[in-house]
């Protein structure tokens, strides 16, 4: 395992020290940080650790992208007043096919999907001012990295990608996600979001977490996240929250009113209103913080975790309960084995 902290000055010098994370931990640069835009792009890769099933570790394809206010997919989403990109997006793929392709479409089965926002992750708002704080984390059995933004004090931003601990049988495991944003001067926090994989998308074509799998039956490419209302895709979702918040309404404990640090579960969708697992991100857990201050270091057994809020602790949004009485949504982070 590895953590670290450091201080950016801005999106590009962001790029740089991860780059620097990575390859000090295993990963392989497949095209160091490269002026492209307003910004860098960054290729980076490893081969996974998971053999679940019986099956062959993957290899890790990601690539990072830091902009300046720059609509980097070049497309404007209906219904949204604005597309530019302020911090750095994700995309992963199966391959790195060069510097001669876009950043987000490098082959094969770029997760990002070609004219529209569909696969990338944008953890966005971010490093818009010097000296901003970043927790880096990996860890290894599934191969996980966690990127942590205190972009205000006491507000935060994150970025996971990496693979997930498979509960079926499927070529791929590859995923990625990032803090859900509408726009250049959004950060959103809906209910639907407070989830790694969000069990809603505004539209068919945003999401912010993407995840790689071919069972050679329904699915060939890159799962996305549900969408409301429509039933002709195949759609992923995590099932802690959601309508009526299942797991939270039927899982009490006298902690904090939910399971501690419950894994991010991600299911697919197979026919109306049926889902089966595939997985889910182990290392990376949600957590209520009602009773946790931003940061704080839990010990359970041999482990210790780290907790942050899911942007900002007590802030007042809909659907919140800020009575101190209720569920305040955050997100813990695996620290040592």
């Amino acid at each position: 395992m590895a953590f670290s902290v450091v201080t950016v000055s801005d999106q590009d010098d962001f790029i740089t020290k991860l780059e620097t994370f990575l390859s000090a931990n295993g990963w392989t640069t497949e095209l160091t940080a490269t002026a492209d835009g307003t910004g860098f792009r960054l290729h980076m890769s490893i081969t996974g650790t998971s053999t679940a099933f019986g099956g062959t570790s993957t290899d890790l394809h990601f690539a990072f992208r830091s902009s300046f206010g720059e609509n980097i997919f070049g497309i404007t989403i209906s219904g949204v007043s604005g597309t530019n990109t302020n911090g750095c997006s994700i995309v992963g793929s199966d391959g790195f096919s060069g510097i001669g392709d876009a950043w987000d479409a490098q082959t094969p089965n770029p997760s990002q999907l070609p004219g529209v926002e569909g696969g990338a992750s944008r953890m966005h708002q971010s490093f818009l001012t010097p000296g901003q704080r970043v927790l880096f984390f990996q860890t290894l059995d599934p191969t996980q990295v966690v990127v942590v933004n205190e972009f205000e004090p006491g507000k935060y931003n994150w970025m996971m990608f990496g693979e997930v601990r498979k509960v079926s049988a499927f070529t791929g495991g590859q995923v990625h996600g990032a803090s859900w944003s509408f726009e250049s001067n959004q950060i959103w926090f809906g209910v639907s979001q407070r989830e790694f994989f969000n069990f809603y998308r505004r539209t068919a074509t945003r999401r912010n977490s993407s995840l790689r799998i071919d069972d050679a039956l329904r699915v060939q490419k890159w799962l996305a996240p549900e969408v409301s209302g429509v039933q002709s895709v195949i759609r992923g979702m995590s099932f802690i929250g959601g309508r009526g918040g299942y797991l939270q309404a039927n899982t009490p404990n006298t902690f904090d009113g939910t399971p501690i640090l419950f894994p991010f579960h991600i299911y697919q969708t197979v026919a109306a209103n049926l889902r089966q697992p595939t997985g889910y991100v182990d290392h990376f857990r949600s957590v209520n913080i009602r009773d946790l201050d931003p940061e704080t270091i839990l010990t359970l057994g041999t482990e210790d975790w780290q907790v942050f809020p899911w942007r900002e602790k007590k802030a007042v949004q809909s659907g919140d309960d800020n009575t101190g009485t209720g569920i305040e949504p955050g997100f813990a982070v695996k620290r040592t084995p």
